[in-house]
């Protein structure tokens, strides 16, 4: 009877779980979270049975009633610590400790309430009292030890090591491409005992084949990952009829795939660990990789030969991977190789493989991969390998920044300036991605004319997305952004991938001091000025912007009464219902008379461009003349 009582209660505890996660799903929004919530309450549940058992604590009727209670209290203790961690990833304080001083405080009042009935002589109460006690011990452990070690491990520690927070499509992607680049390795591996040792064929046929599979397993590796798209610039340039040394920068594993896909006919220079490792060590000594445990230069032999035989050597001049994405100095190994077998250099540039998979991290982000083939380089016999080397260098360096600036818009950073909002709050989260799809068009429009090292101001910049959209391009920009709710510039400042270069200010316009700038950016802020504030802060723009300097003002216009009214409608939700803006003002929208009379008097010239067809939002380029 104690059996079927156990096990109707275990039914009903089942049901009741997935109503509870069911619940957390729609409250945090994410499933990441709702597991996180979740899985403290069904562990202690597994802990309270197991322990049970294993001590025979008898499982009566009351006891079901207490387990009950446990459960509930691992719900409120499991939410508060997930709030906690969630509250001090949103804004970078530490608050987690009033948390826990809560949980600790509650867990001991409850084991202490019913620990001493464990002095009771009644089998049943001394029963009810052990599985109070056990029960409340394990949720306290659970939840104050182990599940902020998992959410560290996810979350804030790779934010504090500047890596993306996990999700959970990225972490099973992730996880199916490693797998399915490692077991076809291994496949390869065990063909090659197999199948192609004994084949009584010339080895280097027997090479030729192999390449070709490795080479179509690098691909295949890349294209399935369908979140990150794949594209080669300028292919045309690379005629590997005739052998090269091909040099890449090297800031990621996915280098190697990105590299190998090109051509069967190319060879990557590789390092002992390759050589030796168990997994792909065997294929890539047998395809005839060259290998230099000294150093490119030192096995130039063989490399003539694999030159002779049609292949092309591929060389990562840097030597190890880049921690930030950028350039580091070249070995002259590449070089002294190609001057003294006589061979081209051919660079190449490889885009996004550091923000889809930097290095030390095995996760495989969303985003865009891009190989770029440059022009041959050739030599003179008056210049020495070292000044070979460092002539590269500076081209590589020079031809990547402005690539990445050319070829880079919206699509390519989108991943990374949402990952800011990862976790923080699934209202905020939704309302930035919302805002990312309908502004990402007027956003690349913005990017084009800050230019790449002056001074920007973002008022009114909210959750600072466009901010970091515009750092994100050029990390050169001094960006000052700036917003009346201090809410929203604590969670825009506590982002990733910041530099000195870009600020969050909580600060009032009509108060903020200015300084020279050539860019400025005011969306969707006028309109919560007086008219007087409105012709004050415009004439404290005028007076700092540079010659050649611009002034974007995107608001809504008086002169167009049909749309105006959705537009106040939008801000009416905006400030009033949803609250996602704040106003000391009843709202003031601005006149082109009134810009165009500001144009005249600061010496601006102006343009003025529709920026909706369902509100009244324009914008107006203002530009400094001389």
């Amino acid at each position: 009877m104690l059996v079927d009582v156990k096990d109707d209660f275990n039914f009903l505890l089942l049901f009741s779980a997935l109503i509870v996660f069911i619940t957390l799903l729609v409250v945090y929004g994410r499933i990441e979270l709702a597991l996180y919530a979740f899985f403290p309450m069904i562990m202690g549940w597994i802990w309270i049975l197991g322990i049970s058992s294993f001590f025979d604590i008898p499982f009566n009727f009351v006891n079901i009633v207490i387990s009950t209670f446990i459960f509930g209290l691992g719900d409120d203790f499991s939410i508060f610590i997930t709030d906690g961690m969630i509250q001090a990833h949103k804004t970078g304080k530490g608050i987690m400790q009033t948390y826990k001083s809560a949980i600790i405080l509650s867990g001991l009042t409850t084991i202490i309430g019913t620990g001493v009935l464990l002095f009771a002589q009644h089998p049943a109460i001394h029963s009810i009292a052990l599985i109070s006690v056990i029960g409340i011990a394990s949720i306290l452990l659970i939840t104050l030890y182990i599940q902020p070690i998992i959410f560290n491990f996810f979350v804030t520690k790779r934010v504090k090591q500047k890596k993306t927070p996990i999700t959970l499509f990225i972490l099973l992607y992730s996880c199916l491409l490693f797998t399915y680049f490692i077991v076809g390795s291994i496949i390869l591996t065990v063909l090659l005992i197999i199948c192609v040792y004994p084949l009584p064929i010339a080895k280097k046929r027997k090479q030729k084949a192999l390449n070709f599979v490795i080479s179509k397993l690098a691909k295949s590796t890349l294209y399935a990952g369908v979140h990150v798209s794949k594209k080669i610039i300028n292919k045309e340039k690379l005629n590997l009829d005739t052998p090269k040394i091909l040099i890449a920068n090297h800031s990621s594993f996915l280098d190697i795939l990105m590299v190998l896909m090109i051509d069967p006919r190319v060879l990557i220079m590789v390092k002992s660990w390759v050589y030796n490792s168990p997994v792909f060590g065997l294929f890539i000594r047998y395809a005839g990789y060259p290998f230099a445990e000294e150093g490119s230069e030192s096995n130039l032999a063989f490399i003539q030969s694999r030159i002779d035989d049609g292949y092309s050597i591929a060389i990562f001049p840097e030597g190890t991977r880049s921690k930030d994405g950028e350039i580091k100095r070249f070995h002259k190994g590449a070089f002294y190789i190609s001057k003294a077998l006589n061979v081209p250099i051919q660079p190449l540039l490889l885009i996004g493989a550091h923000e889809v998979n930097a290095k030390n991290d095995i996760m495989i982000n969303s985003g865009e991969l891009i190989v770029v083939v440059m022009d041959e380089l050739a030599t003179t016999n008056e210049e020495t390998y070292s000044e070979f080397s460092k002539r590269a260098t500076q081209l590589m360096r020079k031809a990547y920044e402005q690539e990445k600036l050319a070829l880079t818009g919206t699509n390519f950073w989108q991943s990374m300036v949402l990952k800011n909002y990862l976790y923080k709050d699934p209202t905020i989260e939704w309302y930035v991605k919302i805002k990312w799809w309908l502004e990402r068009k007027n956003f690349a429009y913005y990017d084009s004319l800050a230019g790449l090292d002056g001074l920007v101001y973002d008022f009114g910049c909210g959750y600072g997305y466009l901010s970091y959209y515009l750092h994100y391009k050029s990390k050169k920009r001094s960006i000052i952004a700036s917003d009346y709710d201090e809410t929203k510039i604590t969670i825009a400042a506590n982002g990733m991938h910041l530099n000195t270069n870009l600020h969050f200010l909580t600060v009032d316009i009509r108060t903020q001091a200015i300084k020279p700038f050539t860019l400025a950016l005011v969306n969707d802020v006028l309109h919560y000025l007086t008219p007087k504030e409105q012709q004050v802060f415009l004439e404290k723009l005028g007076s700092n912007c540079t010659i050649g300097g611009t002034i974007l003002i995107r608001d809504g216009e008086v002169q167009q009464s049909s749309n105006l009214k959705r537009t106040q409608l939008t801000e009416w939700l905006s400030t009033k219902i949803f609250k996602f803006n704040k106003t000391s003002n009843s709202l003031n929208f601005i006149s082109s008379e009134e810009i165009n009379k500001f144009a005249l008097n600061n010496n601006f010239s102006l343009e003025k461009k529709l920026h909706s067809k369902f509100t009244s939002n324009v914008l107006w380029i203002l530009k400094k003349q001389a």
